[in-house]
């Protein structure tokens, strides 16, 4: 059945290599190039593209996790027993866009989401910087799978496995680009 607010990707088996960030706190960007566009729509960036992005890096991650081969602080994460395949879904976009038009760096009550803010060249660049920075959390504050910590709050709404359907908007706001992703599960 298919149901017209989602889009579908198959699981890729490229992975990138991981990031280095030196602030972990607040959730920032590094910052590693300088915005000249102030346009929120940049050429390079179409919406299918930065969705496409999105969805592979999310199944990136998820492929790591369900191979034991996502790094932390001291090694690897477990493999993952219950991991699948991650959707986008259209009402949670348009969710993530409303709050990041707001240009309100803050986290809104009861809703799974993550934030980001930082330099990017475009919105592809500014997801790719983010997925990076919540995926390598584990490597910055080391991780235990059966515990909550909330340096990692990020990190653990993209590990985790109840979660089968995202979307995520990003807005230049000022000289950054913010960043939000709602997901379907705490």
């Amino acid at each position: 059945m298919n149901d017209p607010t989602t889009v579908k990707t198959p699981m890729s088996s490229s992975t990138n290599p991981p990031f280095t960030f030196s602030s972990p706190k607040p959730p920032l960007i590094p910052t590693t190039t300088s915005v000249t566009n102030t346009s929120t729509t940049l050429p390079e960036c179409s919406i299918n593209e930065y969705r496409n992005l999105a969805i592979q890096l999310y199944q990136q991650y998820r492929q790591l996790l369900a191979q034991g081969k996502a790094p932390t602080k001291n090694g690897f994460l477990p493999t993952a027993k219950n991991y699948y395949q991650v959707n986008w879904d259209i009402s949670l976009e348009a969710a993530a866009k409303t709050w990041a038009d707001a240009c309100n760096y803050a986290y809104q009550d009861g809703i799974p989401q993550t934030l980001t803010r930082g330099l990017a060249a475009s919105p592809c660049d500014a997801i790719k910087k983010s997925f990076s920075y919540w995926t390598n959390m584990p490597v910055l504050n080391g991780a235990d799978p059966d515990t909550y910590n909330i340096e990692n709050a990020e990190w653990n709404r993209i590990a985790n496995y109840r979660v089968l359907y995202f979307g995520c908007s990003t807005k230049l706001c000022g000289a950054n680009y913010f960043t939000v992703c709602n997901f379907d599960k705490q």
